[in-house]
């Protein structure tokens, strides 16, 4: 008896199992299918759209919700509609999930959860925190950040209303600057920067920050003019907070049709103008003279303190200069040139002591006592 009534159990327990092994069968063929969930964005809008999913009669939306940390049923919605438009805020995260259902002798069946869909909502506009003038060709951008940002985009122009081209991008959420370093240092430039998201299908952008003006460097304090003497000090020192305008073996003619223009456009006023020329071309001191004397007074109207720099001795005279000619041209210019400092830099350096690498140009000590000097005399 037993015996039959174990294999009684047994046999039902296999029923059951087959039987709900069936049930589940049956139901996995009645549901319907999983409809697949896609997005765009425009601004702070969401529309999502889906395919109608076979076997369904509507689907229904899940939105996750922080605060609750789950997600939310936003509605159900009839295999007819495959459209919702989601009126959301700017710098948001959204996440979707989607699943179907269908009908059947009175019951209601749902597909499997889709898979999430993450949106992220246009990022609001990043304020230009600075623009640095930090070299005559260089600019430094700095920035807000933008908490749903996936970067920013810099975009620069010559004028405020003027085209603006992106010049540059800085990827990710942590950098929030940028160098420019392919500027014109006698133009002002203006820079927006605008963030960016990225979604599964597109990329959104913010608004444009307001424009900021990148304004040319200030003019240098010093100007100094010269030949090739003057060449040596610049390329000795390095120093590029003085405006040298000087190019080598030149003389009056240069100075006439070039190097005038050129402390023109320098000039805004407060400058010490340092004149070192001559040692080419010593028979044109009348010319110098004529043209330093015409100049010097529209020079010193816009505020520039203007010196004369006597020519420096040479140790071996040639053909264009000896110093008994070089002292005869430094004491005309001394006494016809008006309204300039003279400064007698043939004496000093007779004094101190000087060497030259050639017999005419100074070695790299003497350049650099002369350069000291001249600073000197800065007022």
């Amino acid at each position: 008896m037993r015996k039959i009534l174990k294999k009684v159990i047994f046999l039902t327990a296999i029923l059951l199992i087959l039987q709900s092994e069936t049930v589940s069968a049956i139901a996995a063929q009645a549901q319907p299918a999983v409809p697949v969930l896609k997005g765009t964005v425009k601004g702070d809008t969401v529309t999502l759209q889906w395919n109608k999913a076979k076997g369904s009669s509507g689907c229904q939306i899940f939105l996750y919700y922080k605060l609750y940390k789950k997600y939310r049923s936003l509605g159900n919605y009839p295999a007819g509609k495959n459209q919702l438009i989601l009126k959301g805020s700017q710098n948001k995260v959204y996440k979707y999930k989607i699943r179907s259902y269908t009908k059947k002798n009175g019951k209601v069946i749902y597909s499997k959860m889709s898979k999430v869909l993450t949106i992220k909502t246009a990022p609001s506009s990043p304020a230009v925190s600075q623009v640095k003038r930090s070299s005559d060709t260089e600019a430094l951008i700095t920035w807000s950040r933008i908490s749903s940002a996936d970067g920013y985009q810099i975009f620069r122009a010559d004028s405020e209303q003027g085209k603006y081209i992106r010049v540059g991008v800085a990827s990710g959420n942590r950098v929030l600057s940028f160098r420019d370093n392919i500027l014109n240092e006698e133009q002002d430039y203006y820079y927006r920067v605008r963030a960016y998201c990225r979604n599964p299908d597109a990329v959104v952008y913010s608004g444009y920050s307001e424009p900021v003006k990148a304004c040319r460097p200030a003019p240098k304090p010093v100007i100094i003019l010269g030949d090739s003497r003057t060449e040596e000090l610049r390329e000795f020192t390095g120093d590029n907070k003085v405006a040298w305008i000087c190019k080598g073996s030149m003389g009056y003619v240069w100075l006439r049709d070039t190097a005038v223009k050129a402390v023109d456009e320098q000039i805004q006023g407060n400058e010490d103008l340092f004149f070192w020329l001559g040692v080419n071309d010593l028979d044109n001191i009348d010319n110098y003279i004529s043209l330093l004397n015409e100049k010097i007074p529209q020079w010193k109207q816009k505020g520039v303190r203007v010196h004369i720099l006597a020519v420096g001795p040479v140790e071996i005279p040639d053909e264009y200069a000896d110093n008994k000619t070089i002292k005869a041209f430094n004491k005309k210019m001394k006494a016809q040139i008006a309204g300039a400092d003279f400064i007698d830099l043939y004496s000093w350096l007779t004094t101190q002591g000087y060497k030259t690498a050639d017999g005419t140009h100074y070695d790299r000590e003497t350049c650099m006592k002369i350069y000291n000097y001249i600073m000197s005399q800065v007022q």
